[in-house]
């Protein structure tokens, strides 16, 4: 009995060995990765961020980029951390605008519901005249500034505020209010609020009129005060509201092929990369095609609803009409479904082809060990060994990544690895859906040691259910 339990463990022991033996098999290289690209690296930065180019985003094999390595001549993985998705914010200077004062006499202010502005067009020339009730009694009667006419009719923009240079009553407030229209006749507020300025040097002041992102359609403005307030506007400048962007994206081909009936696209998305767009385009001009989307992540899985679009490519004189991207807001799926709502005659006709558009992604890493330094990615096996950016950072606060050192990726010198031939443990793997190869291994072991046990445990009850034999006198 003492052998039998030798040998069960003897063969548990080589089994756990042989485990061991493939894991440490699979330790990462670089050459186990799809893609080596070599990066050119300013010299004396011990910290670095690069952008990973659109080749690298079309080898990604994980969803949360865990298979982004950068190796050194030595061939060992250095840190990195993944650099957070950040808009650039745009904010346009402030431009001055052509102004015309509204003046009107003493008898006219008695009569301001009168008012009419018009603008007089002669030889090419544009002129603003104002009108402002009767006409005086006489020519030299004083007159005095009741608002101005900005003139900016020729813009089509969203405004954030206008900023003014006046004579102000100093210490008092005046309430401007801002309106616009096209016509000069039907006005409506766009901005309202108090300018004022203290006097003595360096003393506060405000003479900004916010407009909360208003809206113009070539439209005029008109600024306004009351009646009894002392000012004297000389300027106006207006400022746009400042444009947030996305860094540009990348459009990642996409093979689009014929699915089991003419009404439907197939699509087999050969990376991890989240999409945030899909490029639909027709392949026949004059095309109207209403479509539904849906995905899955294994030919095992239900088939998800996605999105509804209209993929059109419409003559419109000597140039197309196109639909532009459909949002899907960072879908991660293997496989894509173009399916025909309406004609599937028409749409396997005109079957359309795709683009992946994918959002940039920039890495920030420690240039430890010697250069030169190799950017790896494309390895389904690959575990996240990302830092947190505030663990690669010392110190830091938002937006400190972009004052690293820039490194540049060489895509033109760049090294693929060869494909591997499938094994018959990766046919399983793919068969029975499982994560990797290494899960695979593991359970493979864990299965068989508890049937080993199991087997033991049974041989041991076996031993103890038989009789003793009686001995004799």
């Amino acid at each position: 009995m003492n052998s039998m339990k030798s040998g069960f463990k003897l063969l548990l022991s080589s089994m756990m060995l042989f485990a061991c033996a493939h894991l440490s098999a699979q330790t990462e290289k670089p050459d186990t990765f799809a893609l080596r690209f070599p990066l050119q690296t300013p010299a004396n930065a011990g910290l670095q961020r690069l952008a990973l180019p659109p080749a690298a985003l079309a080898a990604i094999r994980a969803s949360n980029f865990a298979d982004v390595r950068v190796f050194n001549a030595n061939g060992d993985s250095v840190p990195i951390a993944l650099l957070p998705q950040r808009t650039e914010t745009t904010a346009p200077l402030p431009r001055a605008a052509s102004i015309f004062s509204i003046n009107v006499t003493q008898v006219q202010e008695q009569n301001l519901g009168g008012l009419q502005l018009r603008i007089d067009e002669r030889a090419g020339q544009r002129t603003v005249i104002v009108d402002a009730g009767k006409p005086s009694a006489s020519a030299s009667a004083q007159t005095k500034q009741i608002g101005a006419l900005i003139d900016t009719s020729a813009r089509a923009a969203k405004l954030d505020a206008i900023i003014i240079d006046a004579d102000l009553p100093v210490g008092e407030p005046v309430s401007l209010t801002v309106s616009a229209s096209k016509d000069l006749k039907n006005w409506r507020t766009v901005g309202e609020a108090p300018v004022f300025r203290f006097g003595g040097e360096g003393a506060p002041g405000n003479l900004r009129v916010p407009l909360s992102g208003a809206s113009l359609d070539k439209e005029y403005l008109r600024v306004t005060w009351p009646s009894n307030a002392a000012i004297k506007l000389r300027g106006v400048q207006t400022v746009e509201t400042p444009t947030a962007t996305v860094a540009v994206r990348s459009e990642l081909s996409l093979a689009v092929s014929k699915g089991s009936s003419d009404g439907e696209a197939i699509i087999a998305v050969p990376f991890a990369t989240p999409i945030h767009a899909l490029v639909l385009r027709a392949s026949v001009p004059n095309t109207l095609l209403p479509v539904r989307i849906h995905a899955r992540n294994a030919k095992s899985e239900p088939w998800r609803f996605v999105a509804s679009s209209v993929v059109y490519r419409i003559a419109s004189g000597n140039a197309e009409s196109i639909n532009p991207p459909l949002e899907v807001n960072g879908l991660a799926a293997k496989e894509i479904r173009i399916e025909s709502d309406r004609n599937p005659n028409a749409f396997a006709a005109a079957l359309p082809s795709a683009h992946a558009v994918v959002n940039p992604v920039n890495i920030a890493f420690v240039t430890s060990g010697n250069p030169p330094f190799t950017l790896a990615v494309g390895n389904k096996e690959a575990k996240s060994v990302a830092l947190p950016i505030a663990s690669l950072i010392p110190g830091y606060v938002d937006s400190s990544e972009t004052k690293l050192a820039q490194a540049t990726v060489d895509v033109v010198n760049v090294i693929a690895a060869a494909p591997a031939a499938p094994t018959a443990l990766s046919t399983i793997k793919e068969k029975v859906g499982a994560p990797s190869e290494r899960s695979l291994v593991l359970w493979g072991v864990l299965i068989a040691g508890v049937l080993l046990l199991g087997g033991l445990a049974w041989s041991m009850v076996k031993q103890t259910a038989k009789p003793e034999k009686k001995v004799a006198d």
